[in-house]
């Protein structure tokens, strides 16, 4: 599926503005038509698993002379202000607090924990086929990990 990727220059050091697009995943078919990614920007993606990411109709490399420059985004089930005393979230169906997903059979992430998603937007991530609030009562409870 498709997850939010960090472009990541901590590494490889270019002096470049960010990464190009690419029409195909052939290096040297740049897309100078649109608007590409900055560095320590996200991009959500579809690793092809063969070192491109597939971005809507586009490809970006996920390494750059063998450096990795993309990495998937993660986020900490932070509980240190909300102060809940839950052992951690419960996901959701959908966008809805109150859509908890309450099933036994289902591992639901603990504060400490980190999860890989997609934010979807209005405070909400993607997990799979599930959400997790980015927010609850107005508290962060899920911080994105910079690399």
């Amino acid at each position: 599926g498709e997850h939010d990727y960090y472009l990541d220059n901590s590494r490889l050091q270019a002096p470049t503005a960010g990464l190009i697009f690419r029409r195909s995943r052939n290096v040297e078919d740049r897309d100078l038509s649109v608007e590409s990614p900055t560095w320590g920007s996200t991009v959500i993606g579809r690793d092809l698993r063969d070192g491109w990411l597939k971005v809507g109709r586009h490809y970006l490399p996920m390494y750059v002379n063998g450096i990795p420059v993309l990495a998937l985004q993660r986020y900490i089930l932070d509980n240190s202000v909300l102060q809940a005393p839950t052992e951690g979230l419960l996901y959701r169906f959908t966008k809805q607090l109150e859509d908890r997903d309450m099933s036994q059979t289902t591992a639901h992430p603990r504060w400490g924990s980190t999860v890989v998603g997609s934010y979807v937007g209005d405070g909400w991530l993607r997990v799979g086929d599930r959400y997790l609030p980015m927010f609850v009562s107005d508290t962060p409870v899920l911080i994105p990990l910079w690399l």
